[in-house]
């Protein structure tokens, strides 16, 4: 029997259910199939900064073409670039692949100078531990523009959804966002496990946002099952909110738990479907 991809959510309910734990501030992600949640009346746990680094990536003198070299005399295949199709007509982004073996500090690079030149590669990833990388990358890049005052916002997408519900096959889409504002203070905040129900999780995403003063939420993961669960939350939500030309875009950022535990802080920013954020 065909069903839809909206078909296919709808049918996993819009209650949140049991097993969505509620807490306050920085509670540790748990319980089973569900994620602990609290109002972040204070700010986000964050590194000061960002994430520790001693430099941003050169600049790029122009468009990266082929494969882009890791540092250290690391192969080319370390960092895979998929550049653009040739032929008429309007061209796709060229795609920045993470696998196993990429360094995420030349991924970064790569990405940035896309961004510079207003030409930002699509990030690919499949496997619970590459979307982690991948999400890292991103949080990297996020990073790095802070000297320049400038951030990156991207949308989540899982395009094998609709056939293959479990899938880890991710696709990050990559937008300059010329402004950076401070993302301190958010609306709510919610910690993904990796044992969290992504329908669950993104129906407090999407209901969390409707209600937003700030327009903004956190959703904090730590580890490469509760990365894939959260950004897989996230891009439900965003159909969630399709019916209401809504949408959701995410600002990844480096942070620690009060356990000294290195978590990715996906910040949510609602918005106008197709508007810049």
């Amino acid at each position: 029997m065909d069903i839809t991809l909206d078909e296919l959510i709808q049918s996993s309910g819009r209650g949140r259910g049991r097993g969505v734990l509620r807490g306050r501030g920085n509670a540790r992600a748990r319980g089973a199939g569900g994620a602990a949640r609290g109002r972040a009346s204070g700010k986000v746990p964050r590194l000061a900064g960002g994430v520790q680094k001693k430099a941003p990536p050169p600049r790029a003198g122009g468009k990266a073409k082929g494969a882009a070299k890791a540092k250290g005399g690391r192969g080319a295949g370390h960092v895979i670039v998929v550049g653009r199709p040739a032929g008429g007509g309007r061209r796709a982004a060229s795609e920045c692949l993470i696998g196993a073996e990429t360094d995420i500090k030349a991924a970064a690079g790569f990405v940035c100078a896309g961004l510079r030149n207003d030409d930002p590669p699509v990030v690919k990833a499949i496997s619970a531990h590459n979307v982690n990388q991948a999400l890292k990358t991103l949080a990297l890049v996020h990073s790095y523009l802070e000297g320049e005052h400038a951030d990156l916002y991207a949308h989540v997408d899982f395009p094998e959804f609709s056939t293959a519900p479990h899938t880890a096959s991710v696709a990050l889409h990559v937008f300059k966002k010329a402004k950076r504002t401070s993302l301190a203070k958010v609306n709510e905040q919610v910690f993904v496990s990796g044992t969290s129900d992504p329908h669950k999780v993104a129906t407090f995403v999407s209901q969390s946002v409707r209600q937003a003063s700030l327009g903004r939420i956190c959703v904090t993961a730590c580890g490469p099952q509760a990365v894939l669960k959260a950004l897989k939350a996230i891009f439900l939500a965003r159909h969630h909110l399709r019916e209401e030309q809504s949408d959701i875009s995410v600002v990844p950022e480096f942070g620690k738990s009060e356990e000294g535990l290195a978590i990715v802080n996906i910040f949510c920013v609602s918005h106008r479907a197709g508007a810049s954020i």
